[in-house]
C-alpha cells in the first residue's frame, strides 16, 4: 500500500526543550489500534531518551526525550515531551514507524513533531533514496568511542547478529536493564529504517524478531531474524551502547556479524 502521511515538522537541528508530537489515524479503527500506536511511539521515544539518537556532538548520557504528558482519542494520541541534544532527524525514524503501522495496522492520517524553540524552522522530509541513505538518520555520536568490529553483511534481509561485551561481569540488575533497553532498541526499529521510499511503503525494510539473551556474564548477545535496513541503522545500537557505557558498566566493544 502506497500513500501519504500528512507531516507537519518544526525543529531546530538540535532538539531540545519542549516538543509536541501528534499521530491521527485514518478514521474509525479496531478496539486497541491507538493503544498499539502509543506502544510503538513510546518504543522511538525510549530510545530517544536513552541518547540512541543523539546528535554527532552530544554523548548519549546528554541526550533524552520524556514525556511529560500524554493526551489521548478515539482517533489520535498527542505527547508533550521534554527534549535534550537530539537530532532533529528523530523525524524521519517517527515518519518511517507510522508508515509500517500503517501497513500491519491501521492507516495513519498525519504526524506532526514541532518543537517550542525559537531557532525551530519548517522542515521537509526529502523522499528516501534522493540522497546518500546515511544523511537520513541520526548517526554516531562522536563521543562514542567504544571498539566497533564490524563484518559485512551476506545479503539485504538475512539474519545477522550483535554482541555488547562490557568490561567486567554485570550484575543480574545490570544484564537484565541491558536485554530490556536492546529489545526496546528492536521494537523501535522494526519499521523505523529504509533506504528508499519503495522499501518503505511496500514492507521490505524492518528489521524483524530481535531478541537479547545472556551470553555470559559480561556478554549480551543481539539475534536479528531479518535484517532488512540500511547499514545506518547499526548507529543507534552503538549509541546506546555508549549509554550503557556510562550508566550500566564500561563497554569493551561491540561486535557487529
Amino acid at each position: 500500500m502506497n500513500g501519504v502521511i500528512h507531516q507537519d515538522i518544526a525543529l531546530a537541528d538540535v532538539v531540545s526543550g519542549a516538543v509536541r508530537i501528534e499521530a491521527a489515524l485514518v478514521g474509525s479503527s479496531e478496539e486497541g489500534t491507538v493503544d498499539e500506536l502509543s506502544k510503538l511511539l513510546r518504543s522511538v521515544l525510549r530510545m530517544a531518551d536513552q541518547g540512541a539518537y543523539v546528535t554527532r556532538a552530544a554523548a548519549p548520557r546528554d541526550a533524552a526525550f520524556s514525556i511529560v504528558n500524554e493526551q489521548v482519542g478515539d482517533f489520535a494520541i498527542a505527547w508533550e515531551c521534554e527534549a535534550r541534544a537530539t537530532d532533529w532527524r528523530v523525524a524521519q525514524i517517527v515518519r518511517n514507524v507510522l508508515v509500517m503501522f500503517t501497513q500491519v495496522h491501521h492507516p495513519v492520517s498525519l504526524f506532526s513533531i514541532v518543537s517550542a524553540e525559537r531557532s525551530a524552522c519548517r522542515r521537509t522530509l526529502p523522499p528516501l533514496g534522493g540522497g546518500p541513505v546515511d544523511a537520513s538518520y541520526p548517526g554516531l555520536s562522536a563521543a562514542v568511542r567504544i571498539p566497533v568490529v564490524k563484518s559485512a553483511p551476506r545479503k539485504f534481509k538475512d539474519g545477522r547478529r550483535a554482541v555488547i561485551e562490557f568490561v567486567e561481569p554485570l550484575s543480574d540488575q545490570g544484564l537484565g536493564r541491558t536485554i530490556e533497553l536492546v529489545e526496546t532498541w528492536g521494537n523501535a526499529s522494526f519499521g523505523a529504517y529504509g533506504s528508499s521510499e519503495g522499501e518503505i511503503w511496500n514492507g521490505e525494510s524492518a528489521i524483524l524478531d530481535v531478541t537479547a539473551d545472556v551470553l555470559d556474564d559480561w556478554s549480551v548477545e543481539v539475534a536479528i531474524e531479518r535484517f532488512g535496513a540500511p547499514e545506518a541503522a547499526w548507529a543507534s545500537l552503538i549509541n546506546l551502547a555508549g549509554r550503557f557505557d556510562a550508566d550500566i558498566g564500561r563497554v569493551a566493544k561491540v561486535v557487529i556479524e
